[in-house]
């Protein structure tokens, strides 16, 4: 994929939460399991303009069989 056509204003549409702080877009630092949540991740995002960290738990969701 070419990001310099990448159209960031839809980063809802592909699940970047934007930046609780400032509402800037973010970027994903980070996934891990998460410490007390079973079949749980621990999602990290970084915001592009403040810096700021956040974490989002998403459960995982089982394939069909």
């Amino acid at each position: 994929m070419n990001t310099s056509s990448f159209n960031w204003s839809n980063a809802e549409e592909i699940n970047l939460p934007l930046c609780e702080e400032c509402g800037c877009r973010t970027r994903l630092a980070g996934i891990e399991p998460h410490p007390k949540l079973r079949r749980t991740d621990l999602r990290t995002y970084q915001c592009l303009a403040c810096n700021e960290v956040q974490a989002i738990a998403v459960p995982l969701v089982p394939l069909s069989s």
